[in-house]
């Protein structure tokens, strides 16, 4: 499929908020792992972009943003921790490149949106 035929989604990582903390060793192995997936999907014209999120940050609400409150959710079970942006041919290409998560493994989830295009 030619890449103009191609949409983009949104890959979000979950990862719950009580995962166990990992050796170095371990933590190293992973971003490996990540690295060689991202780097696959460069190869193939897929990855648009992405970056590990922080911890922490705000949530905005109200008609005029005037309630601002710690985030992520606090009572949330899952942690958003980072994010692709990615090219697919659809919604099922999309779903089979985020099936390929490395941190599927170790209980991550991940979302799969699509971008609404203009």
């Amino acid at each position: 499929m030619s890449e103009t035929n191609l949409s983009q989604y949104l890959l979000l990582f979950r990862e719950s908020d009580d995962a166990p903390d990992v050796a170095p060793e371990e933590m190293q192995a992973m971003f490996a792992t990540w690295f060689a997936w991202s780097e696959r999907l460069v190869t193939v014209g897929k990855y648009v972009g992405g970056n590990p999120l922080t911890e922490g940050g705000k949530v905005v609400r109200g008609d005029t943003g005037e309630s601002i409150t710690d985030g992520p959710f606090m009572e949330a079970k899952e942690v958003l921790c980072g994010y692709f942006l990615i090219n697919a041919e659809s919604m099922e290409d999309a779903c089979k490149i985020a099936g390929e998560c490395p941190g599927l493994s170790r209980g991550m989830s991940v979302e799969v949106r699509p971008i609404m295009e203009h």
